[in-house]
């Protein structure tokens, strides 16, 4: 990419130098310009060691500078190319480009009638000099806004690339410490071990501040995924450091610390919030009666000879989350996955609990 992005470089400047003829400063500019285009030869770059970010840097001031000496005739056409390459790339300034144009077309372009008028109205940008170095400095304004975009692109796609690594190692660390127990009591189960329920009382708490944990990491890697254009360079280098991960994490924590203990206070009820006394796990067995046809007495295989229209399914056993503890998880993990989740909590209780005192007073 960046050869042929030198090769276009050369050819503008091949295409400009024509009409420089009596233009000394334009005509010591392009030859700035050729001197600079001898530093990617590979003679030049066995001498000189750049990286990959200074070239392109290199390369993008050597494209602003043709824009210096761009030939009058063809600088508004190439502002109007470079506006809509803005505007095509999404850049966060295309609009103020787009105004910005749209300006400068109404006040640096005069008509111009091809053959008498048969032909039609054509524009061309006006001949004083103000006019033209107020194109060319639009023209600079767009050259600017497209490099430091390209450039921000190659300079955050590492950091990007790090810092979601790093968040999947933290959402699946989450992700097996939150299922961790529940592995636990299925391998007990598997191996005849009883269950013990004063040997589990922790776990109603542990799930819900492990999957705040987990909601937590997990929304940093959506973020990371979806708005990395959008966060600055310094954001993307942070969010590849562990402990600022581990601080958002214990963010998390907390909202379904709150969560949990606002829940259990019962200020707020209904078929959305887990009852706490329902905190458990349901069995779960289909069918719930299974009647074998002579000779398979357990229910669980059949022959190619046995009759099937006196069985009624296969026997399926498994242990679930009850319907509180399934609640208590998905509160818990959007509370560490939203942020606004608990202030809009407190926001909303801090007011009606405002206006039942209120309204206490006024009896």
């Amino acid at each position: 990419m960046l050869a042929l992005h030198l090769s276009m470089i050369e050819v503008r400047l091949r295409a400009a130098v024509p009409n420089l003829v009596n233009d000394a400063n334009s005509l010591s500019l392009a030859k700035m310009i050729a001197e600079g285009l001898k530093d990617f030869s590979p003679s030049a770059s066995e001498k000189i060691r750049y990286s990959t970010h200074e070239l392109w840097n290199k390369a993008y001031q050597l494209e602003r500078l043709i824009a210096l000496i761009q030939p009058q005739e063809a600088l508004f056409t190439e502002l109007a190319r470079r506006t809509r390459q803005a505007i095509d790339e999404g850049l966060p300034s295309a609009s103020k480009l787009k105004e910005s144009f749209d300006r400068g077309k109404a006040e640096l372009l005069e008509k111009e009638n091809g053959d008498g008028g048969n032909v039609g109205v054509t524009f061309k940008l006006k001949s004083d000099s103000g006019s033209v170095q107020r194109a060319r400095m639009l023209l600079l304004d767009a050259l600017e806004e497209l490099h430091w975009a390209s450039q921000r692109k190659f300079s955050a796609r590492p950091l990007q690339i790090g810092a979601i690594r790093l968040a999947t190692m933290f959402v699946f660390g989450s992700a097996f410490l939150f299922v961790a127990p529940y592995l636990a009591l299925y391998i007990f189960s598997l191996f005849g071990k009883p269950f013990d329920p004063r040997a589990w009382e922790w776990l109603p708490l542990f799930t819900a501040l492990s999957a705040g944990l987990f909601g937590a990491f997990f929304s940093r890697l959506s973020a990371l995924q979806s708005n990395a254009n959008t966060l600055s360079l310094d954001a993307l280098a942070e969010a590849k450091r562990p402990l600022y991960m581990l601080f958002r994490g214990i963010v998390g924590m907390s909202g379904a610390l709150f969560v949990f203990f606002f829940l259990q206070s019962g200020l707020i009820q209904g078929n959305l919030f887990p009852k706490f006394k329902e905190l458990g796990f349901s069995v779960v067995e289909w069918p719930s009666e299974v009647q074998p046809s002579p000779g398979n007495k357990n229910g669980a295989q059949l022959s190619s000879t046995t009759p099937t229209a006196s069985v009624t399914g296969l026997p399926w056993r498994i242990v679930l989350p009850s319907e509180s503890l399934a609640l208590l998880i998905v509160w818990s993990f959007l509370a560490g996955f939203s942020e606004r989740l608990v202030p809009n909590i407190l926001s909303s209780t801090d007011k009606t609990l405002t206006d039942a005192t209120q309204r206490g007073l006024s009896k």
